[in-house]
């Protein structure tokens, strides 16, 4: 037990500080490019800092695996090079034992990135979207919990989701003459289909000055409905979605027979997220018995980050060939984890 502590303080402390370090930088140069929209309309520097700020959590989790691999290279290469390891030996402590205690540490990072790919990182980057739209897009409002606002001349427009791909669901349109309300729209859902919105489940309502009119349409297509470019910024990303909001979506994608592929892969992707920090763990395992025990701290951080670095390629690889020639989404996000961990397992046998 006291064994297992010692193991998981120095194992998570390296992880947190590498992570400290790789999240800060890249913070940091995003902040700077952020700096060009400073100027427009309301947006100051203050919002972009708060903007960085709320899309720490995803950025946490991008890094998280290759954190964890360089940070126990660093710790328990540490451990190695002051023959901590050679003690924990001659004292009959098995190397099996030692990579156990490792792996147990493992599942409590496993478990630290789950939540925070799940909960923590989507309410991040869709407060960080609504921040941003709010202050760069005067007519949009995001304020409050009925979802967006948009002004466009006497109509006002309300959508209580925004999905990928030019999807809404939940649409309402009010139409003024001044300040008196002439008409409104309630639609279930609406598309954008290269020249049009298709909108489905109307429900029209005519106010006159004595009576008030109900129509109700299946679907009509409207050749204007909201600005296009103010998807640039309010759209949600697939990556920024947690994995039960995936789900959802690709249920309502496959019920209406749209493709529903890039979000299976970023579903499958976001489940698997966080065994690749306990194959990232595991493949840090043969350096420190083997060679590199002796080596410094520079070529602990050189090979960590080239074997992040070729982890990070080949998924984005086997994502692409994927969506290209059509393999199974599941095939294409497990398929890398699995190579890397074949490839740990197989080196850790040889160092041993």
């Amino acid at each position: 037990m006291i064994l297992d502590r010692y193991i998981a303080r120095a194992v998570i402390a390296g992880s947190l500080m590498v992570l400290l370090l790789i999240t800060s930088v890249d913070a940091l140069f995003a902040l700077i490019n952020e700096m060009s929209k400073i100027g427009i309309q309301d947006y100051d520097l203050a919002h972009a800092a708060l903007y960085i700020a709320y899309t720490i959590p995803r950025r946490i989790h991008h890094y998280f695996a290759s954190s964890v691999l360089i940070g126990s290279l660093l710790s328990l290469g540490a451990m190695a090079a002051n023959s901590e390891l050679i003690v924990m030996r001659s004292a009959g402590v098995a190397p099996k034992r030692i990579i156990r205690s490792v792996l147990q540490v493992g599942l409590l990072l496993v478990l630290m990135v789950a939540v925070i790919g799940e909960w923590l990182a989507p309410a991040g980057d869709r407060r960080a979207e609504e921040l941003r739209s709010t202050a760069l897009e005067k007519r949009v409002s995001l304020t409050g919990a009925n979802g967006l606002w948009i002004k466009d001349g006497e109509r006002y427009i309300n959508v209580r989701t925004v999905l990928p791909d030019l999807h809404l669901r939940g649409l309402t349109v009010y139409e003024f003459d001044g300040l008196v309300l002439r008409s409104s729209l309630s639609a279930v859902s609406a598309h954008y289909e290269s020249d049009h919105w298709l909108l489905k489940g109307l429900r029209y309502t005519h106010f006159n000055k004595e009576s008030l009119t109900v129509e109700r349409l299946q679907q009509q297509q409207w050749p204007y409905l909201i600005n296009l470019d103010l998807f640039n910024v309010l759209s949600v990303r697939p990556e920024s979605m947690s994995a039960r909001e995936l789900h959802n979506y690709i249920d309502y994608l496959q019920d209406n027979e749209l493709d529903a592929s890039r979000y299976e892969l970023a579903f499958w992707g976001t489940l698997l997220a966080p065994l690749s920090t306990l194959v990232m763990l595991l493949l840090a395992m043969p350096f420190i018995f083997g060679s590199l025990r002796s080596s410094g701290a520079g070529q602990k951080i050189l090979l960590g980050t080239l074997i992040g670095v070729g982890f990070f390629l080949l998924t984005r690889l086997f994502s692409h060939l994927g969506l290209v020639y059509g393999l199974s989404p599941f095939i294409s996000a497990v398929l890398p984890l699995v190579l890397f961990l074949s490839a740990g397992v197989y080196l850790l046998r040889r160092a041993l």
